[in-house]
């Protein structure tokens, strides 16, 4: 399983075909209008129009055009035109990246349904330009196993981003799954991941995260995967897998260029604490936002043997157990002596 991860090269090729997106976006402007918290952009200078026969978006020789109020489109180039409007490609199911949509930028009047947080990072830069889910058809197949209604619902918001590079990359974890790969989450609406408790910053807003589960492999074995795919974070939930690619360079169909930069990653508290009233322990756990995480439990006797291993929100260890483990989401490991 890990030699056909390593065949996939998939952080190369998305970082190769971000390239190839870059080269060929003539539509967005390098000042193009940025949606602040229910504010309006400034309108930018429009792109130059370029002429490009492997664009994967907006088509061959399209002109340039500001992606916010008051900017000028650039001229476009002199060949066939192409579709008559900026869209963003995801794989499709042959691979090929023609599996196409409209784009359209963001507008004031969406009001605070689509108000962005501000944050210093530009990974966390609101999108300029989304997909109508009320206009697109959401059985659109954007991967051989994945329809554009399975990474966004117009439910969580009419209009959405989710990234081409995401998209490929829960195909590739379907196929090595062998079974159907469950979304529970793709994108989120601000207003939708505000009335959801999610986090300020959920990368569910940026289209670079999903939750996902299984019948054909367990929470941690789909965590394993996505941290085989270059996964940015890993979170172990009690009955879902969520993973983001945080840390890799924003789709420019819904941002724009932009320089690449790392972002910080949830900080995980959690403590080992006896009930009081029996014997079973338990471990409360701070950091984990998306749900309750998932936490492993294992007993050791005194001679360092296994002898015993289960989940759950709470353990009671077996008679002999001399030292009890526990890892809460994946990302805390605690350990308590029970015997001398």
């Amino acid at each position: 399983m890990t030699t056909r991860y390593q065949l996939v090269g998939l952080s190369a090729l998305a970082g190769g075909l971000l390239s190839v997106f870059g080269a060929c976006i003539g539509d967005l402007g390098p000042g193009g209008g940025i949606p602040g918290a229910g504010g309006e952009g400034a309108g930018g200078a429009g792109g130059d129009g370029l002429t490009c026969t492997t664009c994967p978006i907006g088509g061959a020789n399209q002109g340039g055009e500001s992606s916010g109020p008051g900017g000028a489109g650039g001229s476009g180039g002199a060949s066939d035109p192409g579709p008559t409007g900026p869209e963003v490609c995801y794989p499709g199911p042959n691979n090929d990246f023609t599996a196409c949509v409209a784009i359209l930028p963001w507008n004031s009047n969406w009001g605070s349904d689509y108000a962005y947080p501000g944050h210093d990072s530009p990974q966390y830069s609101a999108p300029l330009r989304f997909v109508d889910l009320a206009t697109e058809d959401g059985t659109l197949p954007v991967a051989a196993d994945f329809t554009l209604e399975e990474v966004m619902q117009e439910w969580k918001g009419r209009y959405g981003v989710f990234q081409p590079h995401v998209v490929a990359r829960l195909q590739t974890i379907r196929e090595l799954v062998g079974a159907a790969l469950h979304i529970n989450s793709g994108y989120r609406s601000p207003a939708y991941n505000s009335s959801v408790g999610g986090v300020t910053f959920s990368r569910h807003m940026f289209g670079d995260a999903a939750d996902m589960w299984s019948d054909g492999a367990s929470v941690s074995e789909i965590g394993d995967l996505c941290n085989q795919l270059g996964a940015s974070y890993v979170g172990l939930y009690s009955n879902f897998t969520h993973c983001d690619w945080r840390n890799e360079p924003l789709e420019p169909a819904f941002y724009g260029l932009m320089n690449w930069q790392s972002s910080e990653l949830p900080q995980h508290t959690a403590k080992l604490a006896r009930h009081l009233n029996d014997t079973s322990w338990e471990a409360p756990a701070t950091g984990f936002d998306e749900g309750e995480p998932l936490r492993v439990w294992t007993a050791i006797d005194s001679n360092g043997q296994l002898i015993a291993r289960a989940t759950g929100a709470t353990y009671t260890p077996p008679t002999g157990a001399a030292v009890l483990r526990v890892v809460v989401g994946g990302h805390v490991e605690l350990e308590r002596l029970l015997q001398d």
